[in-house]
């Protein structure tokens, strides 16, 4: 099977290199490969992709136990899309058990650094946990970033 490549210039003046057919799969399966062994050697940014891969299946089958296993790690370090894939697992109880306060814990940390879907998330979090002011709070900051999903549950405060 002949694999085509394609490149794109996205908006932002960045190149996206894309490839189906075999040349993909070998391509993550290799990806993981080194990521793995950068992740043993406490290589922060490569611990967060190893989580990536076995959370979503690129290049080794999907382990969600694992993924939340490798985010912990990178979080050690305060990662900023570490801590926001671990509250989104805690949140949705992948690979480890559902909690929405540790979701919260986790979603809050990457929000003050600026983070804005973690922010939104955070905010769902709170409401889960019957704390309104810290929910529109947090609502209101993401809509201030302009998070249409934020605009829409700030609007449904009044």
């Amino acid at each position: 099977m002949k694999s085509t490549w394609n490149i794109v210039e996205k908006s932002n003046g960045e190149l996206l290199v894309t490839v189906d057919g075999a040349a993909w799969k070998q391509a993550q399966d290799k990806a993981f490969k080194n990521y793995l062994i950068a992740a043993e050697k406490h290589h922060t940014p490569s611990q967060y992709m190893v989580g990536l891969c076995y959370e979503f299946g690129y290049g080794t089958s999907i382990n969600e136990t694992q993924a939340v296993i490798w985010y912990g790690e990178a979080t050690k370090v305060d990662h900023l899309e570490s801590e926001l894939r671990l509250g989104l697992c805690y949140k949705e109880g992948k690979g480890i058990e559902q909690s929405y306060p540790l979701a919260a814990t986790w979603l809050l940390k990457a929000a003050q650094k600026g983070n804005l879907e973690a922010k939104r998330e955070a905010a769902l979090c709170y409401e889960e946990l019957n704390q309104p002011v810290a929910a529109a709070t947090l609502f209101l900051a993401a809509a201030e970033d302009g998070d249409l999903l934020s605009i829409e549950r700030i609007a449904e405060y009044y």
